[in-house]
């Protein structure tokens, strides 16, 4: 099974958004609200993407 190239970036724009996200809830800190929203449109944009048709 092989994965799309556009689904494997996708997962790549991602990881900041889990790193923001891991760093919140350890108590490091939350990024400021235009970052959070950034990276909420890259989470809905990945949804997106996994549920098109390849």
């Amino acid at each position: 099974m092989r994965l799309p190239a556009s689904k494997v970036l996708g997962y790549g724009y991602l990881t900041p958004s889990f790193i923001i996200l891991l760093e919140g809830l350890l108590g490091h800190g939350w990024a400021s609200p235009p970052v959070l929203a950034g990276a909420l449109v890259t989470a809905c944009g990945l949804a997106l993407m996994a549920l098109l048709p390849d």
